[in-house]
């Protein structure tokens, strides 16, 4: 799957629709610290926008010669925690791949009305868009991407190098009250045994949520931003998914 990056990140319709100043939308966020009583809302996420260019893989802030292109991936030289060899390259370009197409998916079925900002440049543009098309869109990516995993197992993805992955299961996790509500991502085992979370909705949160982390990394990095910790439920290959109750722990649901 190809990374897609001469798109336009907005809308059908709305490409001439012009927002507030960033500086104004900077300084009201100023005035309003983010204490744990205030819900997040994506302009919280301007302060790690503006860090610098980040890996939309990995998450990690970095520099090169691809920074100035849209949805660009550090190659995994900035990032210590992925293996370098061309198996690997090949699962993170199917990632980015099955990113893409919920993104398209999103766009094409109306996404989320949400304001423009003027004076961001093209990298910073490219995930202020991006967040807001994923916002609050992780429930429906296990409708639509958990058929796409689970072709990809039937089709024994990767075969030609021993199978790349052995196991998909999706995760639902409780984040504190500062999120409003759950967030739900995909677990991803490999045929060598390591797991890695593949979220495609977490870039809602802020480009610092990475597409693609090693579980432990990422449950390491949950525990510490969100508080409460519960232990992971395992659930069975033919449970039923349920949206209704709600939970004070993580979920697992096998593919």
């Amino acid at each position: 799957m190809e990374l897609h990056t001469n798109r336009s990140p907005f809308p059908p319709g709305t490409e001439d629709t012009r927002g507030p100043p960033l500086d104004e939308v900077v300084r009201e966020m100023e005035q309003h610290p983010l204490h744990r009583e205030i819900y997040f809302r994506p302009a919280h996420a301007l302060v790690s926008i503006m860090e610098g260019a980040r890996c939309r893989v990995c998450a990690c802030l970095f520099s090169g010669p691809n920074t100035s292109s849209q949805g660009f991936y550090c190659g995994g030289w900035y990032c210590a925690q992925f293996p370098r060899d061309p198996t690997f390259t090949s699962f993170v370009a199917t990632c980015v791949g099955l990113q893409d197409a919920f993104y398209d998916h999103l766009l094409e079925n109306g996404g989320h009305l949400f304001e423009k900002l003027q004076g961001l440049t093209a990298h910073q543009e490219w995930w202020w868009v991006t967040l807001n098309v994923f916002r609050q869109a992780c429930e429906l990516s296990l409708d639509i991407l958990g058929p796409r995993w689970r072709e990809l197992l039937a089709q024994h993805y990767g075969s030609d190098v021993g199978r790349v992955i052995k196991g998909i299961q999706e995760m639902r996790i409780i984040p504190s009250e500062y999120y409003k509500y759950k967030h739900c991502s995909f677990i991803v085992e490999l045929k060598n045994g390591t797991e890695y979370v593949f979220d495609p909705t977490g870039v809602q949160f802020g480009p610092e949520w990475s597409l693609l982390s090693p579980y432990d990394n990422y449950m390491g990095r949950v525990r510490s931003s969100t508080g409460t910790w519960q232990q992971v439920q395992r659930l069975g290959a033919n449970a039923e998914r349920s949206r209704r109750s709600r939970s004070d722990g993580h979920h697992r649901h096998k593919h």
